[in-house]
């Protein structure tokens, strides 16, 4: 039930979010704008999230992610709100405001949900959880693409953006069950903990009557150094190589993808001379495929494994369709070429699933902060190097640029492939071979804590005699 109500969250947030790509020729017509000044509307949400992003994960390590989920919910409906009053009154700089303050809320709420499937599958069913919800964010996608230039073409372009508002409203209340749900759940999980923690208590005081020490005592305050520790700047130290190799891979993969989404339906109307209804539905596919794939990949990949190595599959897969799109595009269909790269955006599952295995649970929130905040500064820069690229010179300009991203991003796979196998191999590790080490890492710990106990004993018991060694000198 929880996980519903997380894809009913972050149904509204990604359905909004290709607004502009899908009534793309309608807002240049509207508005009289160039693509430049278009694809400002991706760069100005993503621009933001360079700081936002890194706050955003602060705020889910501190203050907690039931206050951030609502929160960043409440700002994305707030940005769609005024997106859509700017569309009503034709003025560019409101929408452009607009899109502002829905970037400021959109990859936070990402960022917040990502943590959130995080921290109730981690050890579980992760990857397919992850998978889910990119599916559902894909599903949203593609009803934009499906829905916005029906609705303009048969009620009016002002009623498109107002739709979009309705269907974010909804996923602001979907954000208040997520909330209650989630307070609801900790309180189960904390009830549970405290009576393992009540029995282990009692246990530990009848070892300490019969070896003559109290140990639950060292117990507890090790539990509350625990619960007291906060966020530091130092935490950052604590986010690996492979992790920062893990981010090149994640941000150049996004940077060929989502740039080229948002003008896939001005190419393909140029490219193919189709209608702005059916680029936007030959767009589509990309998202629909997804749909699909994205949940049958969290599957395979939590029952088998090779997360890893499907790190590689994705950007090498999504450059080879790059490479097709610019040399034989024009005989093949778009659907068919839109289609294939949603199948490979499937890996993002694979690629989102990596962190809890990279990075300790205790800085899941930062290192998904900071992944999302590099993210947005190349998306940014990215958006806007694509429109001068468009304007000034050729589509082939811009296929160049997103070829150079898919190669890099392909090559930063195959480094924390090799990393990850001079460090257990743990990427490729399946859900039961997981678990295995982790109860076996339990055992270890549990083992080595007793070692412990009986060397303090026996230090203990030595210190006593030889005390009583000096007294008798002494006397």
């Amino acid at each position: 039930m929880m996980l519903f109500f997380f894809c009913i969250t972050a149904f509204g947030h990604m359905f909004n979010y290709d607004s502009p790509s899908a009534l793309v020729e309608t807002l240049k017509e509207e508005l009289d704008i160039n693509d430049f000044w278009y694809n400002w509307f991706y760069s100005i949400y993503s621009w933001p999230n360079v700081i936002m992003a890194v706050l955003g994960g602060i705020i889910v390590d501190v203050v907690g992610r039931r206050f951030a989920v609502l929160l960043f919910c409440g700002i994305v409906f707030t940005g769609q709100v005024t997106w859509a009053l700017g569309f009503t009154f034709r003025n560019y700089w409101i929408m452009f405001v607009g899109r502002f303050i829905f970037g400021i809320g959109s990859e936070s709420l990402t960022l917040t949900m990502d943590y959130l499937v995080s921290y109730w599958f981690y050890g579980n069913e992760v990857i397919l959880a992850m998978g889910i919800l990119i599916s559902n964010e894909s599903l949203s996608d593609w009803a934009n693409f499906m829905v916005s230039p029906v609705i303009a073409e048969r009620f009016g372009a002002v009623y498109a953006p107002w739709a979009g508002t309705f269907i974010s409203g909804v996923s602001l209340m979907g954000a208040f069950i997520v909330a209650y749900l989630d307070k609801k759940g900790q309180a189960i999980v904390d009830k549970d903990a405290e009576e393992e923690e009540r029995l282990e208590k009692e246990e530990a005081d009848a070892e300490a009557e019969e070896n003559g020490k109290d140990e639950s005592g060292e117990s507890g305050e090790s539990d509350t150094e625990e619960e007291s520790e906060s966020f530091r700047i130092s935490d950052f130290r604590h986010l690996s190589f492979s992790y920062w190799v893990w981010v090149g891979a994640l941000v150049a993969y996004y940077c060929c993808s989502f740039p080229f989404v948002a003008i896939a339906g001005d190419w393909i109307h140029e490219k193919w001379d189709y209608s702005e209804e059916e680029s936007s539905r030959a767009t589509s596919f990309y998202s629909l495929a997804a749909v699909f794939f994205a949940p049958t990949t969290g599957v395979l990949l939590d029952k088998y494994g090779g997360l890893g190595i499907m790190i590689i599959v994705g950007p090498l897969g999504t450059l080879g369709i790059l490479v097709l799109w610019g040399t034989v595009g024009a005989v093949l269909t778009p659907y068919v070429l839109m289609g294939l790269m949603g199948v490979l955006y499937s890996c993002a599952a694979a690629m989102q699933g990596g962190v809890p295995r990279l990075v300790p649970e205790r800085y899941l929130g930062t290192a998904y902060g900071v992944s999302y905040s590099l993210m947005n500064l190349f998306l940014a820069v990215c958006n806007l190097v694509v429109g001068i690229v468009q304007a000034q010179f050729s589509w082939n300009a811009v296929l160049y640029i997103f070829i150079g991203l898919a190669i890099f991003s392909t090559c930063c796979a195959v480094l924390v492939n090799s990393l990850n196998q001079c460090c257990w191999g743990r990427l490729n590790w399946s859900k039961e071979k997981m678990a295995y080490y982790e109860t076996l890492g339990t055992l270890v710990v549990q083992a080595e804590h007793e070692n412990d106990d009986d060397d303090q004993q026996d230090d203990d018991e030595e210190t006593y005699s030889i005390n009583t060694e000096q007294d008798l000198l002494v006397q």
